[in-house]
């Protein structure tokens, strides 16, 4: 029982579709992309009131709810050394990432919240990875990423506190802003710096999916550095 977090604006937005699908129809995700060269970043994503109900969501959120994150370098699935902390189903979250999804009606996807403490990081990667995907008829669908989205939720992130979005091709650094989301489509290398400062940096972080094999994956560590340096001496655009 007890109120859902986020507060009473916030949930009448996340569970009002009309609302929703009304806001959302101003963003056309991939034209948006497309006319930024391939990485987009859009300010002021929501309503005020709904970020703010957002980040009370994701700050009451209990420490043992949320998950490690953690992996080692696995070229057979594109893995890389990352560190950070995930949800999928606090309270509150499941009506924003569906909010979230109505950025492409139609189109399988999948978004969790993410927590990132001191020294949490992503080392340079490109995103690539194919996804097994429950239909609701049961069957199973082997899908890929097609556009990789974070919603930023922590306020008044400074440069110095880490934690910000490395776009390798564009060789710029996109410092976490509140209320704001950077889209890009996949393959793009890009990292995320370790996070320096003594308090967390809020998210929702995840993909939007294409049935099917839409590209390779690495065959292995040293075609993922060369596919990297190619990328980073490429990188010419500045956002």
């Amino acid at each position: 029982g007890g109120a859902a977090p986020g507060g009473d604006a916030y949930n009448r937005w996340v569970n009002d579709p009309g609302k929703v699908m009304a806001w959302m129809k101003k963003y056309n995700i991939r034209k948006m992309i497309d006319d930024s060269g391939g990485i987009v970043k859009i300010p002021n994503f929501l309503p005020t009131a709904v970020a703010e109900g957002a980040l009370k969501v994701l700050e009451s959120i209990p420490d043992n709810q949320w998950n490690a994150t953690e992996a080692q370098r696995d070229q057979a699935t594109n893995n890389i050394v990352h560190s950070f902390m995930s949800n999928k189903t606090a309270a509150g979250l499941p009506e924003l990432t569906r909010a979230i999804s109505m950025l492409s009606p139609g189109s399988l996807n999948t978004f969790s919240a993410g927590k990132y403490e001191q020294t949490d990081h992503i080392e340079p990667h490109d995103d690539r990875a194919y996804a097994d995907v429950t239909m609701e008829n049961g069957k199973v669908v082997q899908c890929s990423r097609e556009i990789a989205l974070i919603y930023y939720l922590t306020k008044d992130w400074k440069a110095s506190y880490g934690g910000a979005l490395i776009d390798v091709e564009g060789k710029t650094k996109l410092v976490p802003e509140f209320n704001s989301v950077v889209a890009f489509r996949i393959p793009r290398f890009h990292e995320v710096e370790p996070v320096r400062a003594p308090r967390p940096r809020y998210s929702i972080f995840g993909w939007f999916l294409l049935p099917g094999i839409r590209y390779p994956l690495w065959a292995d560590e040293s075609a993922a550095k060369a596919g990297f340096a190619a990328a980073t001496a490429a990188g010419k655009r500045v956002l």
